[in-house]
């Protein structure tokens, strides 16, 4: 289903002619290239062959931006190489436009679309204050703390380092901690859940999983230790794809501050130490990076003018710190940096008449926003730095307690040895699935898990019986109640449409679970 409510967002059309441009470590990709490198990956040509038809009708009525739930799978999937997990994919892709929409409950409004590494299509959300583009973190972390604080139910311990999960009776019952003065901090919960960001700032953790990125400097808060990995490994769990490290092409050479890639997007670019541009400055992160690695002395300069400057309070902040040379001219620019002045000079000339023709035969961005023509001119010295680790703790092992989405389950059963007491699961399922034309608002979807087609969410519903709820009858559960009947106005987890004209859950499938669950009573 195309995301059209888009178009209220980021303005009607847009249509890029390169659609199905895909960036990979061979370099750009056509949708034909990627269905032949991808042949035998069912995943990727499921989508090619799903996004091919939704660009088929698009042409035929082009309202609205063009982009959809499949797209953001195929730019993902190809992004990573394959070697993704399709179901996880599908799950972000599913329930990003949703993440933009819930933030606006805290008046966080990513109203702004750009371009970014490795998306086909203007994807990437930011925000605007004062009219000008800011930083999405520095304007979006202040208003959550500000809800956390303002939320009695949500305490935040600052200076306070996570050093243990509490286990009762095989469940993660909470955490110890060591507070700012050395103190013990024990939080009791009734579960816990692990956001702790990843090891991006524990370099010799890196190196130990990735050699090859030893002595590179990181983008990451120093509080990015893996602490978080480390305590669920220490109770049993699992951890997966640990290796799987990225690197990001534009971290400040001298200080390692993060130079945000959406300048690349709204039309940066990048060059040596020659003055030569060397790569698509909007290919995916790897790519560039290995091209910039590549250069002499293993930098770039990214460029921008003043036009950029004027549009973007980022740009602003970067003055400010100092982290920028500058020039009246490009030949200044290029005395400012030590590149040589008529290449740089040839560079910046060339480059802002590709702008002008959308075309550039050098190597092929189809990314264009305006020339590079508006004095003064500013560089930022950057090079590759350690960004992401995007391994982590296998959240998709059920038989050891996760789901895909993450959420723990440590077993519907309560041990209730000596109580003479019945179970009751009072409330369990919430999965939602919205047939088209009984749903009473389309735009919004609240479940806690979400489907696109009848069939997935049939299935998904019999293996939470399966799994979940028969193996606790069989060790004496006596009633559960599934959430809920029908839906209820936004409420889209019922088995029954909100019009009560469609019943989501399949006869058959519910029929037979139902017989076993008798039997197992029995």
């Amino acid at each position: 289903m195309l995301f059209q409510q888009f178009s209220r967002w980021i303005g009607i059309g847009g249509l890029l002619d390169n659609i199905y441009e895909y960036q990979t470590h061979y370099g750009k990709m056509s949708v034909a290239d990627a269905a032949k490198a991808y042949a035998d990956d069912a995943t990727v040509a499921a989508l090619i062959a799903a996004v091919e038809a939704q660009w088929a009708a698009y042409q035929a009525n082009p309202v609205g931006y063009f982009d959809s739930i499949e797209l953001m799978q195929l730019d993902t999937m190809i992004g990573g190489k394959g070697i993704n997990d399709p179901a996880l994919v599908k799950l972000l892709a599913e329930n990003s436009a949703e993440g933009v929409e819930w933030l606006r409950q805290f008046d966080i409004d990513l109203v702004n679309t750009g371009a970014f590494g490795g998306a086909s299509v203007n994807r990437i959300h930011w925000p605007k204050v004062d009219g000008k583009k800011t930083s999405v973190g520095a304007y979006m972390i202040p208003l959550l703390e500000d809800a956390c604080e303002t939320n009695e139910n949500i305490t935040i311990l600052f200076e306070t380092t996570a050093n243990e999960i509490i286990m009762v009776d095989g469940a993660a019952k909470g955490i110890k901690a060591t507070g700012k003065t050395g103190n013990t901090v024990t939080v009791n919960a009734d579960a816990v859940v692990i956001a702790a960001g990843g090891f991006g700032a524990n370099l010799d953790m890196v190196a130990s999983y990735k050699p090859e990125l030893k002595g590179f400097m990181t983008t990451n808060a120093a509080g990015l230790q893996g602490q978080g990995i480390a305590m669920a490994e220490a109770i049993g769990a699992a951890t997966v794809d640990m290796e799987q490290i990225q690197i990001h092409p534009t971290v400040q050479f001298e200080t390692a501050a993060l130079i945000t890639e959406g300048l690349r997007g709204d039309g940066a670019i990048l060059v040596n130490a020659e003055g030569k541009r060397f790569i698509d400055e909007v290919g995916t992160r790897d790519v560039v990076s290995a091209a910039e690695i590549a250069q002499t002395g293993s930098y770039s300069w990214l460029i921008v003018d003043q036009a950029m400057l004027d549009a973007s309070a980022t740009i602003a902040g970067y003055v400010k710190k100092g982290l920028t040379k500058t020039g009246a001219t490009y030949e200044e620019l290029a005395a400012a940096t030590g590149m040589p002045a008529d290449a740089f000079a040839a560079t910046m000339n060339a480059w802002n008449g590709y702008v002008a023709a959308k075309n550039d035969p050098d190597f092929g961005r189809v990314s264009f926003a305006n020339p590079l023509d508006t004095a003064p001119y500013y560089a930022i010295k950057v090079t590759a730095g350690v960004h992401h680790t995007m391994g982590g703790i296998n959240i998709e092992d059920k038989e050891n307690g996760a789901d895909l989405q993450g959420r723990v389950y440590q077993d519907y059963m309560v041990k209730l040895e000596g109580a003479d007491k019945p179970l009751v699961l009072s409330e369990f399922g919430g999965y939602s699935y919205k047939p088209e034309g009984h749903v009473f608002n389309v735009e919004k979807t609240y479940g806690y898990g979400k489907f696109t087609d009848p069939e997935a969410y049939a299935n998904a519903v019999e293996e939470l019986y399966r799994e979940q709820v028969l193996p606790c009858v069989r060790e004496g559960l006596c009633a559960a109640v599934y959430t809920q009947v029908s839906d209820v106005e936004d409420e889209c987890n019922g088995f029954l449409t909100y019009d009560r004209k469609v019943n989501k859950a399949n006869a058959q499938q519910m029929q037979e679970i139902a017989e076993i669950l008798k039997k197992a009573i029995e």
